[in-house]
């Protein structure tokens, strides 16, 4: 991996035609430098670098979304505010998707209710939690969670158009 971070380093100033040290992100300051690969451009402080849903998905396979869950709340109380993963609401949502496309919905609401612990006016939450419940069969509370979603936010066109062919499904 050093090696290829030196080749890389080496490449880059003749791919943007600038010696190394002429631009203004090389973390010097000197205007003109160009940005140069470290260590932390892919490790982020971790000394195996992987996405956080691998590392869930590590998780789950020795203990289901229980121990999928602990681990994320464990980096998140360990790594939070730093570059290592994505804590933003987005990452257990992804986490929740993938857990529902492999036809667990029970372990996706698991996870969508700890982001809407964490954050709990997130819209796209309560439309993932839509989806998980009406693949359960549970169209009212998946209608309940969308006029929630649509709710929380009003721009959101997707769950309005999600809600609005659920209601129609049902009449």
């Amino acid at each position: 991996m050093i090696l290829l971070r030196d080749s890389i380093n080496v490449a880059l100033p003749a791919m943007v035609d600038k010696p190394v040290g002429a631009g203004p992100t090389s973390g010097e300051g000197r205007p003109g430098a160009p940005t140069r690969v470290l260590c932390a451009s892919c490790h982020h402080g971790l000394p195996v670098p992987a996405p956080l849903g691998e590392v869930i998905s590590d998780a789950e396979r020795s203990g289901g979304s229980t121990a999928g869950l602990a681990k994320f709340k464990e980096l998140r109380a360990k790594f939070y505010g730093g570059q290592q993963y994505d804590f933003t609401e987005y990452a257990l949502v992804g986490i929740a998707n993938t857990a529902l496309n492999a036809k667990r919905a029970d372990d996706a609401l698991r996870y969508l209710q700890a982001n809407l612990e964490l954050f709990p006016k997130s819209s796209m939450t309560y439309q993932a939690m839509a989806q998980a419940k009406n693949t359960r069969g549970d169209k009212a509370g998946a209608v309940k969670d969308l006029e929630t979603a649509v709710q929380l936010d009003p721009q959101n066109a997707q769950a309005k158009n999600q809600l609005q062919q659920l209601r129609a499904g049902s009449q």
